[in-house]
């Protein structure tokens, strides 16, 4: 997507499609880091292509790690560096990139914490990234190098000097992103000693840790976890060079869905993992609730939605589970049949922008009821759904992909929006627009302004 506005429009959405989406993002970073510090060449199929993976595989390189991604097939090698993303400790990059991955940020800091280096590197990224919190998951690493861990900051940008973690027990504290978790446990197993992990309060999100866990299983690698006591416990072990194959994302198969909800058509999905790792697996359930009849085949990993002709609404979702789907519920939610309440929504004010925010901004834009709380949004619908009318209004993206793209559902049923800042879902689901055309909406390209006043 190469305009810097659009409008969009459904005039003639397909009664049925069937489609497959991207791989998943949180997979692909995750088995690409493994694989770095793992023993052995790995091969990891289903690759996404994106921005977030493409920051990540520049860095991996930077640290002198082999890897030859396949551009016709997503295919990619890593050839890991045995527990170390420094294999020249004497020549360390000097600087890293992340761009606006948070996965990249959190993870590679920590396997940089793990691996020694005589000179530091400066970690840079983005504006809205440097923006997000690290300082839990940095005092967290100092702790387990016994202080020996050297920062020049506790936020990006920072210079770090890594030195082998020796072990020992941490605290992350309540309210921290699994990212964090995730960070340490992955770099747990390259420690000199056993690490131990507390959390002091159950995690937010937990089918990402759970995600994480399962991968470093993957690739040779047991956790223990006591639930009773939120505390896992991680030994000394090497991670195995693997072969292995992304599945379908769920976060991004979730627009597909909401489009076939919100023009009351039927899309089917193909290659839907039978896993439980990916937590937006429980969006059907939210769109079951909003009126939608779902349908998943388990011997063709299948999953069939179709849409209502009204969109259901006086429901009342907690989406603390499937927080990025907040906003695509937000952008459905103007025109359904009554109020919709979403709630458990704090952690999304941390993310590339504060997303219950923009959310609250965009939707006031357009003359609706909105009521918010810290962690809360109550949204009333327009009061004819079917007959809405909007005088030509420019909605800006926060640069946010997941704005961009819960904003294009709304405004496939509303042309008279013009999107700004469109190639924003880069970041994770390039090939978003293309799914829309494959479900029916055409897009143009629409005079751009710099003024912007809603993101």
């Amino acid at each position: 997507m190469q305009h810097k506005a659009i409008t969009l429009q459904s005039n003639h959405p397909r009664p049925h499609t069937t489609l497959q989406v991207s791989s998943s993002k949180s997979m692909s970073m995750r088995a690409m880091l493994l694989a770095a510090v793992a023993q052995g060449r790995s091969t990891i199929h289903n690759l996404l292509r994106s921005d977030d993976t493409y920051w990540c595989l520049e860095s991996l390189r930077k640290c002198g790690i082999d890897c030859q991604l396949s551009h016709n097939t997503n295919t990619l090698h890593i050839t890991g560096a045995q527990g170390t993303l420094l294999p020249h400790p004497h020549r360390p990059p000097q600087q890293l990139y992340f761009g606006a991955s948070g996965c990249t940020a959190r993870f590679l800091t920590a396997l940089l914490a793990a691996s020694s280096a005589t000179e530091a590197t400066l970690l840079t990224a983005d504006a809205s990234l440097s923006a997000r919190p690290m300082a839990a998951l940095l005092s967290a690493l100092r702790q387990l190098s016994s202080g020996k861990l050297e920062l020049s900051s506790m936020h990006l940008p920072l210079a770090l000097q890594g030195k082998t973690l020796l072990g020992g027990t941490t605290t992350l504290p309540a309210g921290c992103s699994s990212q964090f978790i995730s960070a340490v446990l992955m770099a747990a197993p390259l420690a000199a000693k056993p690490i131990t992990l507390h959390l002091t309060t159950p995690p937010l999100r937990p089918h990402y840790i759970a995600m994480s866990r399962a991968m470093m299983q993957r690739f040779g690698v047991s956790t223990d976890y006591h639930g009773s006591q939120r505390t896992f416990h991680i030994t000394p072990q090497s991670y195995k060079a693997v072969d292995i194959t992304m599945e379908t994302d769920l976060s991004s198969a979730c627009y597909a869905l909401a489009y076939a909800a919100l023009h009351g058509t039927e899309v089917t999905l193909t290659d839907i993992p039978h896993s439980k790792l990916q937590a937006d697996g429980a969006f059907v359930d939210v769109l079951k609730a909003m009126g939608c009849t779902a349908h998943f085949h388990k011997l063709k990993s299948q999953l069939t939605v179709k849409g209502p002709s009204q969109l259901r609404g006086g429901i009342k979702v907690d989406m603390s589970a499937i927080a990025d789907q907040a906003l695509t519920v937000g952008f459905l939610a103007p025109l359904a049949d009554a109020p919709i309440t979403l709630t458990g929504l704090s952690a999304i004010r941390h993310h590339e922008c504060d997303r219950l925010a923009a959310l609250s901004c965009h939707l006031k834009a357009l003359g609706l009821k909105v009521s918010t709380t810290p962690s809360s949004i109550t949204i009333t619908p327009f009061p004819r759904p079917h007959q809405v009318k909007l005088p030509t209004t420019k909605l800006g993206s926060y640069n946010d992909h997941r704005v961009v793209m819960s904003l294009a559902l709304l405004a496939s049923r509303l042309p008279s929006l013009v999107l700004h800042n469109p190639q924003a879902v880069s970041k994770t689901f390039p090939r978003f627009f293309d799914t829309l055309e494959k479900l029916g909406c055409s897009f143009k390209k629409a005079p751009f302004s710099q003024a912007d006043p809603t993101g």
